[in-house]
């Protein structure tokens, strides 16, 4: 299962009674999807909407996460918001730095994580996930996020890169292991704000 359909199963929903907000956005190079000025601070004003209508919602548990390009997205609306979200699981992404020239790795790329992002996300509790042999966005976006965040003093950082040929067919795809791992769905929403 994705993350969408992972949050609001049954089997989830009747053990943790929460709202479940997917927001897309198109990708290609014209758009960059994420990457486009203004798309994570609209997000960032849905969620204030919502919570703001539905007074049920506990502000101390708003949880992040998202996928390849949303994955980049979710580090994104991190470092924008530092203090918002309880803690996220971002998947095969990288921390996104709009001055940044991408490292190309065979196939795949990234952005190498900027200190100063990273220092503005050190407490967020955070775990990333991604294949060792992703073809498309680097493992090593991962891993400098997390040293990034790491060497800024964070201690509540932790990552699960899967071993080259876990993930098949498409290693890209870790957010399938990812979103079936009870570990994650427990770790997350035991994080408190």
């Amino acid at each position: 299962m994705d993350g969408p359909a992972t949050f609001a199963a049954a089997t989830f929903q009747s053990t943790t009674p929460s709202y479940v907000l997917a927001p897309q956005v198109e990708w290609d190079e014209a758009r960059n999807g994420w990457f486009t000025e203004g798309k994570t601070q609209t997000v960032k004003k849905l969620i204030d909407q919502v919570i703001k209508e539905n007074k049920d919602i506990d502000s101390s548990r708003i949880y992040l996460t998202g996928v390849s390009n949303g994955a980049t997205g979710a580090w994104k609306m991190l470092t924008e918001n530092p203090d918002f979200f309880a803690a996220a699981a971002p998947i095969a992404g990288y921390m996104y730095d709009k001055d940044a020239e991408f490292t190309v790795t065979g196939t795949s790329r990234y952005l190498k994580a900027k200190p100063a992002d990273a220092a503005k996300i050190k407490n967020v509790p955070i775990w990333a996930y991604q294949a060792e042999d992703d073809q498309v966005n680097s493992v090593e976006g991962t891993k400098s996020a997390v040293k990034a965040i790491q060497d800024a003093g964070g201690t509540k950082v932790q990552m699960t890169i899967y071993p080259a040929g876990l993930v098949a067919p498409s290693p890209h795809a870790s957010w399938e292991k990812a979103y079936n791992d009870t570990r994650l769905l427990t770790w997350m929403t035991a994080q408190v704000k």
